[in-house]
């Protein structure tokens, strides 16, 4: 196995990438997503519009935390048609995910049993979208 050395600003920047706290997604792969999963969800008490919303600002939520959790070469595999994990790796990485991403987002207007399948849905989305040869618009 190759050994690396790595100059200050290598090192930096990779540091600097872990510590910082940001998003991935666009604004316009959120709302397809929001979309795409709200032709599947339905949170009581709330209009289409704001239901849609609410969903947005789940997928954000979901995003950050992401974005903290897996390093930024494996979630920059959403764009990358070339390169990316395996149908198995994406289930596994999900499964990891869902109990993890579930104990950070408490959605109290809702079940635990609804929040654990608007999570999965919407991580089941991005996480495909890191398959060799998918994308996330797809």
């Amino acid at each position: 196995m190759p050994k690396f050395i790595l100059t200050h600003s290598e090192m930096s920047k990779i540091r600097d990438d872990f510590y910082e706290n940001k998003s991935l997604l666009t604004d316009v792969e959120i709302i397809n997503l929001a979309n795409n999963v709200n032709d599947v969800v339905n949170l009581p008490f709330l209009s289409e519009k704001k239901e849609f919303s609410i969903i947005i600002k789940v997928i954000h939520w979901i995003d950050n935390l992401l974005y903290r959790l897996l390093p930024n070469e494996y979630y920059d595999l959403l764009r990358d048609l070339k390169n990316g994990i395996s149908e198995d790796e994406a289930n596994l990485i999900i499964k990891r995910l869902v109990p993890v991403i579930n104990n950070n987002i408490n959605i109290p207007f809702i079940s635990e049993e609804k929040e654990g399948t608007l999570i999965t849905l919407i991580l089941s989305i991005i996480i495909s979208a890191m398959i060799k040869g998918c994308h996330l618009s797809e």
